[in-house]
């Protein structure tokens, strides 16, 4: 639900011009449009200093995208498959809003409107949820907060239940059964918790695999390898493979 949040300049560009010309100029009192021509004619100047085309260049100097072609393709690409769920989640915010006497949502009013959609149809909110760091090696500081102070120190603020997901990791490890399974349980019990869930990643499920199979095939660009197929698919189907 609300996939708007992620690309949320493309998609109401694209598909609610009300929207997208907010999101370009705000009203006049809120304005800040000459501020952010200024931002970004300093960071083409700083572009061009540094010898690069553009500012995307330099910016897409330390990221997987090759080129600013590569980005608004992609951007494209998704925002046409998340456009009708997006659609739908426009909607929903619209008649929550009459709940509010909102007659016309601004784009302030989002985040506000969804939090309410979103305790409203799953009972928990943004502040139930805490994003922790794993994977701290060494005596070297790492990314906060850490995974394992914070198993240590729930219960004493009141958390005594809790359900623990890595979505970073689209098939289970060491790092996510051992550490996360087993350790981190075990830190948040022995401080007070009393239920402690760790929900798999997506491993073998069929529509993972469907996935994971497209998206092989369609990067292939048709390039196959006929050699040992039927060895291949010997071994894929001992090892649990439908297909």
């Amino acid at each position: 639900m609300h996939i708007f949040s992620a690309v949320v300049i493309s998609l109401f560009t694209v598909i609610d011009e009300p929207f997208g010309a907010y999101l370009i100029a705000l009203d006049s009192k809120f304005d800040n449009t000459k501020n952010i021509n200024n931002i970004l004619k300093l960071k083409y100047q700083l572009s061009k200093l540094l010898g690069y085309s553009n500012i995307s260049s330099m910016l897409l100097k330390t990221k997987m995208a090759k080129s600013s072609n590569e980005v608004s393709s992609f951007l494209s690409e998704l925002t046409k498959k998340a456009k009708k769920s997006a659609l739908n989640d426009i909607n929903d915010i619209n008649d929550i809003a009459k709940e509010f006497n909102i007659s016309k949502v601004k784009p302030w009013d989002i985040p506000y409107l969804s939090e309410k959609i979103k305790k409203e149809r799953f009972s928990f909110t943004d502040d139930e949820i805490i994003m922790t760091f794993q994977s701290r090696f060494g005596k070297a500081e790492w990314l906060k907060p850490y995974t394992d102070e914070t198993m240590k120190s729930l219960p004493g603020n009141g958390v005594k239940s809790i359900q623990v997901m890595c979505p970073g990791f689209s098939a289970d490890c060491l790092e996510t059964i051992e550490e996360i399974g087993e350790e981190n349980r075990e830190y948040f019990m022995e401080a007070g918790g009393e239920k402690y869930e760790y929900i798999p990643a997506l491993n073998s499920d069929e529509a993972h695999i469907d996935m994971l199979f497209d998206l092989v095939k369609e990067n292939l660009h048709g390039w196959t390898v006929n050699k040992d197929t039927a060895l291949r698919a010997g071994l894929a189907r001992a090892l649990g493979a439908d297909k």
